[in-house]
């Protein structure tokens, strides 16, 4: 199929993409097959990713591009690296000439490869990987134009200096010899000789350009709301660069075009939920799904900003992409049994365990439905539960977990399960993690990664984690720090912190009881209104907390805690008078419904997220022993990369401190919303002094009994 892609292909469309952040998406050319068609779109069938190798001197592709045989890519990690990666699998490397600073895009110009190449932009990353915030955009560019070969064909300066953030390039089309430069405010069209021939007439306000392409001699440009989902797409005058049509899609975030094997126009939808890819018709606006990124390929939606089809499989490229893509079309197994998997949250790495779990082909299929994390979606997704038509498999993160409905019966307790399992057991997991997943005798859900939820001291003054809010208090006014907190963390911020603190240890989801009216609960909220921040917000003010609010997501933030804070930092957590003060906060989790029909293949997917190769993955922590051990081993010796490609270097002192956290921590992070809501109402009259703490604590004991009986009922 490869091979018939390069050898029967004829140039139809020109495509470009905008960029996020430092990344520059880039140019794409969109060719159709003459000898081949569509595959037969009846059956059962999905899509499995492959990937091709970048060259070596590209980790991180910042954009991608077709020309003939080859997908050329290009970074600019440290300096500007150009390279090409075969459809047959082979790479290559193309030397730069001259002593350009940056490449901003490249794009197809007619069977050759042409670079926008020149100064550095408003935001990029340094020799030393820092991140640099160019104040002084000069706006210097040239457009080289390499033949397929990587031999340079000619190179031409731009005649006009494009100063300013509003002239960043970050895309590029070509269309009869001449060139359309996309910023994310402006188009321009330059000729071949550089000079600028027409722009678009006015400055884009609330909107961005994401990408601009040539489909059948027409210029499409689509745009995208700056803060909200809601896209369009413009058909432009070539000449005025204004449009002669627009189509507005209020709920769809289009990201790329793309072409069918036919010819048809492709779109590409990346809202998170409802992503998918749809064939356009240009004259009538109308749009009709071709397939969804959930549905057909096991991920979540993709912003791939060129997506060629070639008899059913897609060539799917883009930005910040670590491989060349390529989406298989396969037939799935009648024989396989079909599982249902309810995605609570944004998590790609959902998408991405399931993927390798169905191409193992175990006799097993899972579909993943996006529920969103609204409470819409929510209340949708309990009815579904309620009717007996819930899914078979869930996953979600900690700030959108269904934890109030743990002990209800809804979720299988997985404890005979992993006791039962020949290769995992309760030792597997990092213990104080399954201890406070299992507090309660029963075991709803399997961890994939998980960040800790912790407040950091000096050493100097705490000696061990753990303490009281009173003792807390006596600390601070005994070393002449201001508040025990630092500025920022005002009243309302401190009563949200206590809430979530404070719901793990005084609610029993399993016999839905709680116990807020507890004398313990009261002299919580007392020293929370007692300790409450009152000063203002310089910096001086704000380095005099005694305690500083930390989210470890990963070794890396824990391996720059001692330049902030100094080597004899103290994990101490948040005061109380149970335990650390440490939490668990759960990134992704996976539990199983006690309604599913296949259980067992339900549960070889579940711990498959244990497995050693999945482990290395996570995003965060990894939640087994042996992976969390192997990951400080690594950090300790500067061998631990991130996912964003930053080297982790913790010093033993370091992992020793936060290995004996990780171990010392034993309660998970309270997140239901509801609770939250009412503690937080209750406790703020309890500090206008409407009431008294008793008061209050006993009005939030009975909101949520009754929020807890509703619940459980």
């Amino acid at each position: 199929k490869i091979m018939a892609l390069c050898i029967a292909i004829c140039a139809l469309i020109s495509l470009c993409a905008c960029s996020h952040s430092k990344s520059q998406e880039t140019a794409f050319p969109i060719e159709t097959l003459t000898q081949t068609a569509t595959a037969e779109s009846d059956g059962d069938w999905s899509l499995q990713e492959q990937s091709l190798p970048l060259p070596e001197n590209i980790t991180t592709a910042q954009g991608e591009c077709l020309v003939g045989n080859r997908v050329f890519l290009f970074s600019n990690e440290g300096k500007p690296s150009l390279g090409f990666t075969e459809l047959g699998g082979g790479t290559g490397i193309i030397e730069l000439p001259g002593n350009y600073e940056y490449i901003h895009t490249i794009c197809d110009a007619g069977g050759n490869l042409a670079v926008l190449a020149g100064s550095f932009p408003d935001e990029y990353i340094n020799v030393d990987g820092e991140d640099v915030f160019n104040e002084n955009i000069q706006g210097v560019y040239d457009i080289l134009v390499f033949d397929e070969a990587g031999e340079l064909l000619s190179n031409t300066p731009l005649e006009k200096q494009y100063d300013g953030k509003s002239y960043v390039f970050r895309g590029m089309a070509f269309v009869d010899g001449e060139y359309i430069l996309m910023s994310e405010y402006y188009l321009i069209r330059v000729g071949s000789d550089g000079q600028e021939m027409s722009r678009s007439a006015e400055k884009l306000s609330g909107m961005l350009y994401r990408q601009v392409c040539v489909y059948d001699g027409q210029v499409i440009a689509c745009k995208g709301n700056l803060l909200n989902v809601g896209s369009e797409i413009d058909v432009l005058d070539i000449d005025t660069m204004s449009p002669s049509a627009s189509f507005s899609f209020s709920d769809m975030d289009i990201r790329g075009f793309g072409v069918t094997a036919d010819g048809k126009l492709l779109v590409n939808n990346a809202v998170s939920t409802t992503g998918s890819v749809n064939s356009f018709d240009l004259c009538t606006g109308e749009l009709e799904e071709v397939f969804s990124w959930s549905k057909k390929a096991d991920v979540i939606s993709q912003d791939y900003n060129m997506i060629i089809e070639f008899e059913g499989d897609y060539l799917a490229l883009g930005h910040d992409q670590d491989a060349v893509n390529i989406y298989r079309r396969v037939t799935s197994s009648k024989t396989c049994a079909e599982l249902t998997l309810a995605l609570i949250g944004n998590r790609p790495s959902a998408f991405k365990l399931v993927s390798k779990f169905n191409a193992e082909n175990n006799g097993y299929h899972i579909t993943v439905v996006n529920y969103g994390y609204s409470d819409g979606d929510m209340d949708n997704l309990k009815v579904e539960m309620a009717t007996g038509k819930g899914p078979d498999i869930y996953a979600f993160t900690d700030a959108y977990t269904l934890n109030e409905i743990e002990g209800s019966g809804a979720f299988e307790n997985l404890l005979p399960w992993l006791d039962a399992d020949d290769e995992y057991g309760r030792d597997t997991l990092i213990p104080g993690l399954f201890d406070a997943l299992s507090a309660t005798g029963k075991m709803y859900r399997i961890p994939y990664d998980f960040s800790i939820d912790t407040y950091v001291g000096p050493g100097s003054i705490i000696k061990e984690p753990g303490i009281t809010m009173e003792e807390l208090k006596k600390l601070a006014s005994e070393n002449l720090y201001l508040q025990p907190f630092p500025a920022w963390m005002t009243q309302e911020i401190l009563l949200a912190r206590m809430s979530i603190s404070t719901i793990g240890s005084y609610v029993d989801w399993e016999t839905g009881t709680c116990q807020f009216d507890s004398e313990e609960f009261i002299a919580t909220l007392e020293s929370c209104k007692e300790t409450t921040t009152v000063t203002g917000n310089s910096d001086d003010v704000n380095e005099k907390g005694l305690l500083q609010y930390e989210l470890l997501q990963g070794p890396f933030r824990a391996s720059r805690l001692s330049s902030v804070y100094g080597e004899d930092y103290v994990f101490v957590g948040f005061p109380n008078d149970c335990n650390n003060g440490s939490m668990y906060f759960m990134q992704l989790n996976f539990a199983i419904s006690s309604q599913c029909e296949y259980k067992e293949g339900a549960w070889q997917f579940v711990r498959s997220v244990l497995n050693d190769e999945n482990q290395k993955d996570v995003l965060c922590f990894p939640s087994t022993n042996s992976a969390f051990d192997e990951m400080l081993d690594a950090a300790v010796s500067d061998r631990y990369v991130t996912s964003d490609g930053n080297v982790c270097e913790l010093s033993g002192a370091d992992a020793a401190k936060l290995r004996e956290l990780i171990d010392g921590t034993n309660t998970l992070s309270g997140t239901n919303e509801t609770l939250i809501n009412i503690i937080r109402e209750e406790g703020q009259a309890y500090f206008a002094g409407q009431c008294t703490a008793a008061e209050a604590a006993k009005n939030i004991q009975s909101r949520a009994s009754i929020y807890m009986a509703e619940k459980s009922g």
